[in-house]
């Protein structure tokens, strides 16, 4: 998801991106592809947005 999220591209466009990107590699396609809306709206529901900007720019910061 951290390639897809930015300031233009909401979380929801993340999401679907990367779980295309998990069925196109083969990574939990079976079950992707048969709940595939059922997956996306959990991790609607469960995302915190600001929670995952501040542990992401912790771990980058420590990186660089």
């Amino acid at each position: 998801m951290n390639e897809y999220i930015d300031s233009q591209h909401t979380v929801e466009y993340a999401i679907r991106k990367a779980i295309d990107y998990c069925i196109e590699n083969d990574t939990l396609a079976d079950i992707l592809i048969k709940c595939k809306s059922e997956v996306t709206n959990m991790l609607l529901t469960e995302f915190d947005e600001k929670l995952y900007k501040k542990l992401y720019i912790g771990r980058v910061t420590k990186t660089a």
